[in-house]
């Protein structure tokens, strides 16, 4: 995969009381809404257009790779009843997750393998849906248990409910705003618009 360089001094730090959020943000969309993602083997980007359409139920019955279970306690409001099927589905190279509910769990597909990266355990209610144990991880088993819970957050808000939010960046990247934005692309792809090391919630 081949990301167009950023422009130097892009990424700008967005103190806390500066932006939307409680804790300081990197405003990454400079180089994220900007960049476009190429690859050299076409079966990516076939995968990634592929779940267009799609419900979930090819997904069913995959494991994550990884066996890890994360408690959480994500809550969502409802505003209409939620049914089995796509929360998110890719259009373009640049979405890099794909999100389905079935069954009681919620599945998050990395679009480009077309591979379960997580499971989550799911109860949608009359008013809310709630999320209490995460299967698998999104980088690897070294991630913390608050970059878990916090990148899945992420994933839905964003995605799903198509609202802007930081994404978690790991520490590697506190100070260092031009790899964090190249680390958001690769992973968020045009979805990540701001970015955090600062742990925090709602």
């Amino acid at each position: 995969m081949i990301h167009l360089p950023p422009e130097p001094d892009s990424v700008s730090l967005l103190p806390a009381g500066a932006n939307p959020w409680p804790v300081s943000v990197y405003d990454v969309r400079p180089y994220t809404q900007h960049v476009f993602s190429t690859t050299f083997d076409p079966r990516f980007a076939e995968n990634a257009l592929s779940l267009q359409g799609a419900d979930g139920r090819d997904f069913v019955g995959h494991a994550p790779a990884s066996a890890r279970i994360t408690a959480c306690g994500l809550v969502y409001p409802l505003t209409a009843p939620l049914a089995d099927g796509a929360l998110f589905t890719p259009y373009a190279m640049e979405q890099k997750w794909a999100l389905f509910l079935r069954a009681g769990r919620l599945i998050v597909v990395r679009s480009w393998l077309l591979e379960v990266f997580v499971l989550v355990d799911a109860t949608v209610g009359e008013n809310e849906l709630t999320l209490t144990a995460i299967h698998g991880v999104f980088l690897n088993e070294d991630e913390t248990p608050e970059f878990t819970v916090g990148t899945l957050d992420f994933i839905l808000r964003t995605h799903w409910m198509d609202e802007p939010y930081p994404a978690p960046l790991p520490p590697e990247y506190r100070d260092d705003p031009e790899m964090a934005a190249k680390w958001c692309f690769r992973v968020h792809g045009w979805f990540a618009r701001f970015a955090s090391y600062e742990p925090f919630s709602g």
